[in-house]
């Protein structure tokens, strides 16, 4: 079985790797191919990675580095994208410039993410056609931000099996059982959304509806990060999945329940996250090669959440026919009311050797499903846009976000993420401001 991962080079690539061991069964990965276009960081994290899984009693699979597409995707079973376009400085970028126009900055949502995509989304679907030839019957993970809107254009634009995943509604079990004090995987949630806007509607233990139980013994202790306050949260028809994360210690704002909040801190704050995580990384890619440094002191000083065991265990699902239930961006195929079918929703999925099958939904709260549509049509019109590299559409994407809808700050807003991105951009965006540059080649 032949693992690559699209952007190895990444600091995050011995996380995602480090449950190899414990899938060993599951999971008989003999060869992982790190394609990334920096070839020595990418040398210096396979060998961090042989080191970390070389600690556990498990053969070990052949990792190589390269920045040879062909080699790296020809035969792969399973295909997970971590690229980040531009890098951190790109990523600052992103998150600096909606903030002069006084919206929030974020590589995933609202102008940050809009940015980001139009970067990423012309790279992905090149690279769909690389795997379209060399691996067509690949899985195929994104878990690039922004992974939902990113998993919409490959799905809409390409003939790849993908199914993109983000690690946040996991966290949001964890969170769920740890106050539960079980197992995370007793524990299932029905969450719907998208990519880092979800809502909670229920939360079962071994199959029980334990949510009104755990929202009362939430609601009655002092929280930490607790944001909203309890008559505002026993008047809602479905929760926040931002909420749950701060039961893991995670304060997460709401994106737009909070915008005006996390506006307010970012423009007060001496730096923003991508400020502070290319500190970091210098020292961070020199502790790579230290032979004391291990994957648990990497995660601690990166930051993150466990990352290896819900990719793992959806690639497990999909190898090994599991039928089993996981959260999962996938294109939602008419399960959820108020949606096209091809629009890539998070939602739980049944997820077996032929894929992500959708369980059906109820019919959402009414400013769940308003707020749903909105961001839908957003990314809709982002996807086309980055395809067609389209001055117009690209404008009303921008106007149909939630946190814009303005014209005023959406035109010359763009102009600004147009000019910041050039480099990045193809070169059907060179025709610039005001006009529409038509069809970017594939």
């Amino acid at each position: 079985m032949k693992l690559t991962i699209i952007g190895g080079g990444s600091i995050f690539t011995p996380l995602l790797l480090d449950g190899l061991h414990r899938y060993a069964q599951e999971l008989p990965v003999a060869e992982v191919a790190l394609l990334d276009l920096d070839l020595a960081a990418t040398e210096r994290v396979a060998a961090f990675t042989r080191r970390s899984l070389a600690r556990h009693d498990a053969v070990l699979p052949t990792i190589v580095a390269t920045r040879e597409h062909q080699q790296a995707i020809e035969g792969s079973d399973f295909i997970v994208f971590t690229i980040r376009v531009g890098g951190l400085a790109a990523r600052v970028q992103d998150e600096k410039i909606p903030l002069r126009y006084g919206i929030l900055g974020d590589e995933t949502t609202g102008p940050g993410g809009f940015s980001n995509a139009l970067r990423t989304i012309p790279v992905m679907i090149d690279y769909a056609r690389e795997i379209e030839r060399w691996a067509p019957q690949a899985w195929v993970i994104p878990f690039t931000n922004p992974e939902g809107l990113l998993t919409e254009a490959i799905t809409r634009h390409s003939a790849v099996r993908a199914i993109g995943l983000c690690t946040a509604p996991y966290g949001m079990r964890m969170g769920a059982a740890r106050l539960l004090g079980v197992e995370p995987h007793r524990v299932q949630a029905d969450l719907i959304g998208v990519t880092h806007t979800g809502w909670v509607r229920s939360v079962t233990l071994d199959g029980h509806e334990v949510l009104p139980d755990l929202v009362d013994r939430i609601l009655s202790q002092e929280k930490p990060g607790l944001l909203y306050p309890p008559r505002v949260m026993r008047a809602l028809p479905a929760y926040p999945a931002h909420w749950f994360y701060s039961l893991l210690g995670i304060e997460a704002p709401h994106f737009y329940y909070h915008a005006r909040q996390i506006f307010k801190r970012q423009v007060s704050a001496d730096q923003t996250r991508a400020e502070l995580l290319m500190k970091r990384q210098p020292e961070l890619q020199a502790r790579l090669e230290s032979s004391d440094f291990t994957v648990e002191e990497l995660a601690a000083q990166r930051g993150h959440q466990v990352l290896d065991e819900p990719i793992l265990a959806l690639m497990s699902a999909l190898r090994n026919d599991k039928d089993e239930v996981h959260v999962v961006d996938v294109p939602q195929q008419g399960t959820v009311p108020g949606f096209e079918p091809e629009a890539v929703l998070e939602l739980p999925a049944r997820v077996d050797g032929r894929g992500a099958h959708p369980l059906p939904s109820k019919p959402l709260p009414a400013e769940v499903r308003g707020l749903m549509q909105m961001i839908k049509a957003y990314e809709e019109l982002t996807v086309e846009a980055a395809v067609r590299g389209s001055y117009a559409l690209a404008l009303r994407a921008l106007l149909a976000h939630p946190l814009v809808l303005s014209y005023e700050l959406a035109a010359p807003l763009l102009d600004d993420i147009l000019e910041a991105n050039r480099p990045y951009l193809p070169e059907g965006w060179a025709g610039g401001r005001g006009g529409d540059a038509g069809q970017v080649s594939q």
